[in-house]
């Protein structure tokens, strides 16, 4: 249970950027939308350098504590710092302005790393059950939600409330970026502190084959060159070449980059439509991300046990396409008013809980058939490569939005959008991410580790350690 409440911190702060950054840049900060979007992605890549790096490093250390933990008591204190910092409005001249932004969210997404990577990877430690492993993603959702009502729900709140009490509306949006830090930080803490980071299953298979842990080989080369920042660059691309050329690696892979480009481009986009193609206020558009969070909470249960029937793969593959069904529907359709928001809102909750309860298991099931095909132990390098997904992924939906809100015209200023604005942000919000979520989907088709080539790759797993 304890292990799940990181998972507050690290929702709280994914969803405050993902849902809030690229609005607060253009709609508070004076950023026009394409040098925001670009400011978001920079950080998003400097993310997938940094995750590289840390899930190397987390591999390899060896301390009283363990592997992970050291990483998330490290992270804690300066997400809260860097979470703060991005959302104050800095008063100096525009290309000052960009550098401070870009400094903020290369730092922000170099202690969300440090966190992230570790973290995940500890959970592939915890057990090596199929079913299990759903379950304790399904914990780990539980606390996902609460710290998805923290990073998306109570900004607005906060914001529409201290503005009411006479605060500015940049005094606003700083109060929220310190309240999710200090909350984030503070869930990671307990995590960090109270888990014992305990040698776990692929640690111990490590330790039966030293000389392959990480898919280090030993040679004369190699010690030569052992610590050198050029080796372990090289050693972070070799690795990371031989897990993209394993095949469940590969394909689940690219089922994350295509369904989380989806996501980024709606979460980013929903404060636009939200305010400027249905008017909603800031207590109405809190009570939407609300919805969409209690909704995740209540699948969570019907979730695990549909897992004990059918497969992750194709649990997935229903809810992505459900989810994708319903945006194209109401594409054609129109959303008029809140009761056809909440189904969408409620239909799209089907695929989002399907992605983010049933990929990290899956993950954890292709770093048991990388032992045991490769013989290595590196479940921090395959989650970092997760990471890496995600924030090119990032990168890729909010640059799209970005440039589509800079060339439809997008104003700042305007209080009501241009009908090429409006436009712009109705097929972000259903026919794009849509069309993502259908690549996704041809993808994760192809990914090949069901229920039953699990529990043989653990019989293996066993009978080669015995």
């Amino acid at each position: 249970m304890l292990y799940g409440v990181a998972g507050i911190g690290d929702s709280a702060l994914y969803s405050l950027m993902g849902t809030f950054a690229l609005f607060f840049f253009t709609t508070v900060a004076g950023i026009n939308p394409a040098v925001a979007g670009t400011i978001v992605a920079l950080g998003a890549v400097w993310d997938v350098v940094s995750g590289s790096v840390v899930g190397y490093i987390s591999d390899r250390t060896k301390t009283k504590m363990g592997r992970r933990k050291p990483f998330l008591l490290v992270a804690s204190f300066p997400l809260a710092v860097f979470c703060s910092f991005i959302f104050i409005v800095f008063d100096a001249p525009q290309g000052l302005r960009y550098i401070y932004y870009i400094f903020m969210f290369i730092a922000f997404w170099t202690g969300y790393s440090v966190f992230f990577v570790p973290y995940t990877a500890w959970g592939a430690e915890l057990t090596d059950s199929y079913e299990e492993r759903t379950e304790l993603r399904g914990i780990v959702y539980i606390f996902y939600s609460i710290g998805a009502a923290f990073g998306t729900v109570l900004p607005t709140i906060i914001v529409d409330s201290l503005m009411q009490w006479g605060l500015t509306v940049e005094g606003g949006w700083l109060s929220a970026g310190i309240f999710v830090g200090v909350v984030s930080a503070a869930a990671i803490f307990i995590t960090g502190w109270f888990v014992n980071d305990t040698p776990g299953l692929a640690s111990a298979a490590a330790e039966d084959h030293p000389a392959s842990a990480a898919g280090n080989e030993e040679s004369p080369k190699a010690d030569g060159k052992r610590g050198s920042k050029l080796h372990v660059a090289v050693d972070i691309v070799r690795n990371y070449g031989q897990v993209l050329k394993f095949r469940p690696a590969r394909f689940i892979v690219l089922t994350s980059m295509f369904y989380l480009v989806s996501n980024s481009i709606m979460m980013a986009d929903r404060m636009y439509f939200y305010t400027f193609n249905m008017g909603l206020s800031a207590k109405e558009i809190s009570m939407v991300m609300l919805f969409q969070n209690v909704i995740s909470v209540l699948l969570v249960p019907p979730l695990i046990r549909i897992n004990r029937v059918l497969d992750k793969r194709t649990l997935c593959i229903g809810g992505i396409g459900m989810s994708a069904a319903c945006m194209t529907l109401y594409g054609f359709t129109g959303i008029s008013n809140i009761p056809n928001l909440l189904v969408l809102t409620f239909v799209y909750g089907i695929g989002s809980i399907c992605y983010w309860q049933l990929i990290p298991s899956m993950l954890y099931d292709v770093c048991d058939a990388d032992r045991l095909d490769n013989d290595t132990d590196r479940a921090g390098l395959i989650i970092s490569i997760q990471g890496l997904t995600e924030s090119v992924s990032e990168a890729i939906g909010f640059q799209i939005l970005g440039i589509l809100l800079q060339f439809t015209g997008f104003s700042s200023e305007a209080a009501v959008q241009n009908a090429a604005t409006m436009s712009c942000m109705y097929v972000s919000f259903t026919f794009i991410p849509a069309l993502f979520a259908v690549f996704a989907i041809i993808m994760m088709v192809r990914y090949p580790i069901t229920r039953a080539k699990h529990a043989e790759i653990i019989k293996k797993l066993s009978e080669r350690n015995q």
